[in-house]
């Protein structure tokens, strides 16, 4: 799976919701999220201790106040939203292409951003299988550097997965190092620190998802 990153400013992309490989002739959806107040977003991508072919792609985002509207317009409030692709490198196939989301989480931020914790269990529904898989997440950000306060904007493309994510941000934010467990199907799935990720203040956030599939 190659990512292609492309960075407006210092603020990472948020990867909220993913999906299965495009169809030759794919139709886009296009999901938006809001966010307000402290929020964390990471990103992981690291092959599986036992299985040299099998890479994993996580998203995790967590926010006091998280509102999902989807394609159709139905808003839904979250508080924690995690994305889980297993890919076979090796046979280019993915494995499992899943997303969960939940309104009961343990969220905590320091006052002056350096670290944020994240304690969750979520119900992901893999959309290749239509089967739900219990995740539980244990997560610590660490600030790298200092806040900024700015309005900036990101976007992340991934043709192989069909997908363009596009991330509007106002307010105080710091780039960080996420590191702990995201445990589902057997096994953990952030065997090492992010490689992206963030901790921030939302005045008002927007975060477009488009996916082909």
């Amino acid at each position: 799976m190659t990512s292609k990153l492309y960075r407006y400013s210092w603020l990472v992309a948020l990867l909220l919701l993913l999906t299965a490989c495009p169809a030759a002739n794919a139709a886009a959806t296009v999901s938006t999220l809001r966010v307000k107040g402290d929020a964390a977003v990471a990103i992981f991508q690291a092959f599986a201790p036992f299985d040299d072919c099998l890479e994993s792609f996580v998203s995790a985002a967590a926010a006091d106040f998280l509102e999902k509207v989807t394609s159709s317009g139905r808003t839904i409030s979250v508080r924690t939203n995690l994305t889980v692709i297993e890919y076979n490198t090796c046979t280019q196939t993915v494995l499992f292409n899943g997303d969960g989301i939940t309104d009961i989480h343990t969220f905590q931020v320091a006052a002056n951003l350096s670290t944020a914790t994240l304690t969750a269990e979520i119900e992901v529904l893999d959309v290749l299988s239509t089967l739900l898989y219990p995740f539980q997440m244990s997560l610590t950000w660490t600030a790298i550097g200092k806040p900024e306060t700015s309005t900036s904007r990101s976007k992340f493309s991934d043709r192989d997965l069909g997908i363009t994510i596009t991330d509007t941000s106002q307010g105080r934010s710091v780039d960080a190092v996420a590191t702990g467990t995201v445990i589902g199907r057997g096994w953990n799935h952030t065997p090492a620190p992010s490689d992206e990720a963030s901790i921030r203040r939302e005045s008002g956030g927007t975060y477009i998802v488009e996916r082909t599939f």
